[in-house]
């Protein structure tokens, strides 16, 4: 990024690679993002026309009121969609751009994924199971988070709306979520979700204390020390 801004000769190329590297952090690892390349930035490509922001919108509306999330999600994700007008910087259903990615978890139940807000290293959102067939209603998953301090106690605390990176892997139905606690990724929690009997089961919990020591950091927080009673 210096590299390319430090080639430009003019305000509008400086402030061309400054919104290119703000579409960069803000596009999470893995998901799809276009590399930038090297030299002098291109001209921004324009976002989402305002007519598709409004149809992504009545979108997300349709799933918030068959689903019934927390309001406190909708209400930080709208505040997010009017700070960007004309855009769908969102994660897992950027095409559709409602925010919302939904995961087939058998007979006849879904899991669905609606993304909340956005921080400088990851985002909140909040999790419903639901039975297409509407013999059940929704049900809002229940997320326990948790924290080592560096003398090695655990704290939890239970919450619907988490910080983190969700992840579903469709083949064990399972849902993974890391949440850095801070950015660099080297420390905080992960846990591993199961969906087998239709609802929310935590499978596996680590956490990891946060350390300026170098021989005590974790790269990979799957490797992080177990909760022992999760």
């Amino acid at each position: 990024f210096l590299k390319r801004r430090d080639a430009c000769d003019g305000a509008a190329c400086m402030k061309t690679a400054y919104e290119q590297r703000l579409a960069v952090l803000a596009t999470p690892s893995g998901s799809g993002g276009t590399a930038v390349p090297a030299g002098k930035p291109q001209a921004a490509k324009p976002g989402a026309s305002p007519a598709k922001s409004a149809e992504a919108l009545a979108k997300r509306q349709s799933w918030y009121e068959k689903l019934g999330w927390p309001q406190a999600c909708e209400e930080d994700f709208k505040f997010r969609f009017r700070d960007l007008p004309g855009s769908t910087k969102l994660r897992d259903a950027a095409d559709a751009g409602e925010g919302v990615a939904i995961y087939p978890l058998g007979g006849g139940r879904h899991l669905a994924i609606a993304e909340c807000d956005s921080f400088a290293y990851q985002i909140s959102f909040c999790a419903v199971v639901y039975d297409e067939t509407g013999k059940e209603p929704p049900k809002t998953v229940t997320f326990r988070q948790y924290d080592r301090d560096s003398d090695g106690t655990v704290l939890t605390d239970d919450t619907q709306i988490p910080a983190g990176w969700p992840e579903f892997d469709a083949k064990t139905k399972t849902l993974t979520v890391f949440t850095k606690a801070r950015g660099i990724g080297d420390c905080g929690s992960y846990t591993v979700y199961g969906f087998g009997s239709g609802i929310a089961e935590l499978k596996e919990a680590r956490a990891q204390a946060c350390f300026d020591d170098d021989s005590k950091i974790i790269a990979d927080p799957a490797q992080s020390p177990k909760v022992e009673k999760p």
